[in-house]
């Protein structure tokens, strides 16, 4: 079953790796991520947030 991959546009808040569909925040922000296989697209929102050191 191939897949597509999609990443919202604009500043680069994660990097999508549509081989294997792993999103990596890159910076705070939002970001919406969708994927089309067999004719069906699924969306999702997400943020990305800074993790306080321990």
């Amino acid at each position: 079953m191939d897949a597509v991959w999609e990443g919202s546009r604009g500043l680069h808040v994660a990097r999508l790796e549509p081989g294997t569909g792993v999103l990596t925040g890159i910076r705070p922000g939002q970001v919406k991520i969708s994927v089309t296989a067999n004719g069906v697209t699924s969306s999702a929102d997400g943020r990305v947030s800074l993790r306080e050191a321990a």
